[in-house]
């Protein structure tokens, strides 16, 4: 095996204990087609044929340049591609390299399982935990069943979503149990979306972070819009309902009635912005899902033209917004209109924190002295726009004046996150025709 010119230069600019990091991680990366673990990107040609790029890849177990590794992208999180693209590194293919362990006693939840883990996320301070009512995930629970690690199994990786669920003197036993079983299984453990509090704690077990992005969290019971800073969006507001647009909360014990109402909704948006259902870390929209929690609506002539759900924690205290889709084209204040009113009846609630969810790749270092992994999602912040508005999304929720949490992957120190935040990546969007469906 070796490297290819282009590459074989920039490595001997590395320092030496970066270019023996990267032969080492190179020579475990199997080398479809070629004798070389690394090969020069393709010709970008006219960005007009994301799918038979993708093809290609899987053939030859190659990617081609920076400008297609976007359309490759689910969500935001399919960063290791961008990498392998960049770099020039070859991607597994899935038939050659990621093969599927099958796992004595594996099981998704039955129902008394899920209902009680629904128990235990319902009184985490923490409303995204209620995510595992999905049903979409595994579960591993503490000895006593009073926390749980929630988790999936795709291409070698055991991935557990965001933090343990539970009290943190929890976190010891249930951390140690999942990366004991996920190396029985012969898988690498990854924690996705894991926050600073837990990785602090998980650098002792030998782990390494991977920043993700930034998660934007709102102050609801400090949230007012008085003052300049907040001229721009108020007149935004102002103008959505002199032009007839209605908000509205609808209890989940309404919601049955509107459901036709909202799944269009749901459907124009999926049509219209060429986006497919996600899973894993985003909720998808079923009957069953949308009706467990309030729905904030906009109405425009009477029909409704855009819906968030609210998801809640028991305590009413913590919320987190999951589906958020609207007719495009309706009016341009629809959704900070939306958003607005979501925080404000919140706070009439007494709600003291919205979570909005990521800004993927958000926050990276961009200094001299930044990683590799953080270079590249840079890069890919700044130029992956044509395929997913990074930028754009980062703007809006900025909008609120959130704070800004970072979010990370985190892996064994040993372990490439690359490949492990591919297996993400192919995760949350469903497969491989979901990252190229975005």
């Amino acid at each position: 095996m070796r490297f290819c010119p282009q590459i074989e230069a920039e490595r001997q600019d590395m320092p030496t204990t970066l270019q023996r990091e990267l032969s080492n991680e190179a020579s475990t990366l199997p080398a479809a087609n070629t004798n070389e673990i690394l090969i020069p990107s393709l010709p970008a040609g006219n960005g007009s044929r994301p799918s038979a790029l993708l093809r290609l890849a899987l053939a030859t177990g190659a990617l081609a340049t920076m400008e297609y590794a976007a359309a490759f992208e689910a969500s935001g999180y399919a960063m290791a591609v961008s990498l392998f693209t960049a770099r020039g590194l070859v991607l597994p293919s899935p038939r050659a390299g990621w093969k599927r362990r099958r796992a004595s006693g594996s099981y998704l939840p039955g129902h008394d399982d899920l209902h009680h883990a629904a128990a235990v996320a319902g009184a985490h301070p923490a409303a995204e935990a209620r995510l595992v009512g999905l049903g979409d995930k595994r579960v591993l629970f503490s000895s006593d069943r009073q926390a749980f690690i929630m988790y999936a199994r795709q291409n070698g990786q055991m991935i557990a979503l965001f933090d343990p669920v539970g009290d943190r003197r929890y976190w010891s036993q249930l951390t140690t149990d999942f990366m004991a079983q996920a190396m029985q299984e012969g898988r690498t453990p990854v924690f996705y979306q894991a926050s600073e509090s837990f990785l602090r704690y998980a650098e002792s077990l030998g782990l390494r972070g991977y920043k993700l992005g930034e998660r934007a969290d709102i102050d609801v019971a400090g949230f007012d819009m008085k003052g300049k800073d907040w001229a721009n969006l108020r007149r935004a507001i102002n103008r959505a309902q002199r032009d007839g647009l209605e908000f509205s909360m609808v209890e989940s014990q309404a919601i049955r009635s509107t459901m036709p109402e909202l799944a269009q909704v749901s459907d124009i948006w999926l049509k219209e912005t060429g986006t497919r259902e996600k899973q894993f870390s985003l909720g998808r929209f079923s009957a069953d899902y949308v009706a467990a929690h309030p729905v904030a609506v906009i109405r425009f002539e009477g029909r409704i033209v855009a819906f968030a759900n609210i998801v809640l924690d028991d305590a009413g205290t913590s919320a987190f917004v999951d589906l958020m889709r609207f007719i495009p084209g309706v009016h341009r204040g629809v959704m900070d209109l939306l958003m607005v009113r979501i925080i404000e009846a919140l706070q009439a609630r007494g709600v003291q924190k919205l979570n909005l969810g990521m800004a993927p790749l958000s926050g990276l270092s961009q200094t001299q002295y930044a990683s590799v992994w953080d270079r590249v999602g840079g890069l890919v912040f700044r130029h992956g726009n044509r395929f997913y508005n990074f930028e754009g999304l980062l703007s809006f929720k900025s909008k609120f004046a959130p704070q800004w949490t970072p979010r990370y992957l985190v892996v064994p120190r040993r372990a490439n996150p690359f490949v492990s935040a591919a297996a993400a990546a192919v995760l949350i969007a469903g497969g491989w025709r979901g990252i190229v469906g975005r």
